[in-house]
């Protein structure tokens, strides 16, 4: 067995270190390395991108139109039954009419113009047969009378101022106390239905004339001579 010399133990302990350094140096840079994956964190996962919206178009709801009011027209007259009544805010004089029940047989209808629209808080009158409108009246229920009627005052002087019931106009049966345009008009269909009065207390066969009515009226009664006398 060779001894050892000191070159040998010398030429050892350099062979040892070179390998310890070379040991050394791998084990740091291997160290290094690791340490560098260690601190390297991993990238964090990208946020989704957000989807983007399309804005709604906003609908609007449908507008539902008010219903339109009824208008209210008082209808009088020659009809089935007078009265107040709701109709349609296009109604027509004809829709009043119907609204009332319609004309009585009497009524002079060909005297309104049916077609003729109504308004609301008019007033629309059927006359009688033979029956005069006022101004008022035609205007209201669209008649083609377009005149005034200027009555005269009634009558107050018994004996002075009578009238002929047979002879005298509509507007001139209305200078009798308690006769109006319709109380006028029945009197003059009444006439033309059974002829000319006979008697003055044959009044009281017409519609509406009574006993107390026809003693304001008699006094200035009569069924012969002119249609008016001591009157203006």
């Amino acid at each position: 067995m060779s001894e050892w010399t000191p070159a040998k133990i010398r030429a050892l302990v350099i062979l040892l270190g070179v390998l310890i350094a070379s040991l050394g140096i791998a084990f740091y840079r291997r160290g290094r390395a690791v340490e560098a994956d260690l601190s390297i964190s991993p990238p964090a996962p990208a946020a989704p991108l957000a989807k983007k919206q399309t804005p709604t178009a906003q609908i609007p709801a449908p507008s539902v139109p008010e219903q339109s009011q009824p208008i209210v027209v008082h209808v009088a007259g020659d009809v089935a039954k007078p009265g107040v009544y709701r109709l349609p805010p296009d109604a027509r004089v004809e829709d009043a009419v119907k609204a009332a029940g319609g004309a009585n047989e009497s009524a002079d209808v060909n005297s309104l113009n049916l077609a003729a629209p109504v308004q609301d808080g008019s007033r629309v009158y059927v006359p009688i047969k033979g029956e005069t409108l006022p101004a008022t009246s035609a205007q209201n229920s669209g008649s083609r009378h377009r005149h005034s009627s200027q009555h005269a005052a009634k009558f107050t002087h018994p004996g002075k101022e009578s009238i002929n019931v047979n002879t005298a106009s509509a507007d001139q049966l209305q200078r009798l106390p308690g006769v109006g345009p319709a109380m006028a008009a029945r009197i003059v269909q009444y006439r033309k239905e059974t002829g000319a009065f006979t008697d003055p207390e044959q009044l009281m066969e017409v519609s509406g004339i009574g006993p107390k009515k026809f003693a304001r009226m008699k006094p200035f009664v009569r069924v012969r001579g002119p249609a008016l006398q001591g009157a203006p």
